[in-house]
């Protein structure tokens, strides 16, 4: 879901510095006739849309790390289930105003990290992805925790936790 943490204060420096607003995905919206509900699996939250016939037309899973008393995003993941594709992804998203060459690393529960590499920035943020294969899969719905590691422009590292608290729950409800 959405959680505020506390931070350094060589980090508040950088934060305040970034240009990201709040995305769709954490929002929501009436769209014309459609309907969006969200529903709460532990610390992540589900959203999905409904047409006006009430027929599901997508569902994902979603959890962010905002500044602390601000609606400032450090980070996002969101896990979703394309029907173009084999199986589940997973997105992250970064803040704009970070370094991007060395991309973003994974490590879930302290175990050896995945590089991912970020494909594009908007105005929303920065953008690196992976499909969820079956073995990367079981280690989340074990896991406790992703650390995401990723740099500021500054080249200064910046460790952030994900919690899976929910995580299994939460991706049940995709199908």
């Amino acid at each position: 879901m959405i959680r505020s943490i506390c931070v350094p204060i060589e980090f508040l420096v950088f934060a305040t510095l970034l240009v990201v607003s709040n995305t769709a995905a954490q929002t929501v919206e009436n769209a014309g006739n459609d309907s969006t509900s969200v529903a709460k699996n532990k610390d992540w939250a589900v959203q999905c849309q409904k047409s006006v016939q009430n027929v599901l037309t997508s569902c994902f899973m979603f959890q962010r790390i905002l500044i602390k008393n601000s609606e400032e995003s450090l980070l996002r993941m969101t896990v979703d289930k394309p029907k173009d594709l084999s199986g589940p992804r997973a997105v992250f998203v970064i803040p704009l105003g970070t370094y991007v060459t060395p991309g973003i690393k994974i490590a879930i529960d302290g175990n050896e990290p995945l590089d991912l590499e970020v494909e594009y920035c908007d105005k929303q943020g920065c953008y690196a992805g992976t499909l969820l294969d079956q073995s990367l899969l079981s280690r989340l719905k074990l896991g406790r925790q992703i650390i995401v590691t990723f740099q500021h422009r500054s080249r200064q590292v910046i460790k952030l936790p994900i919690s899976l608290a929910g995580f299994s729950s939460g991706l049940a409800t995709l199908n």
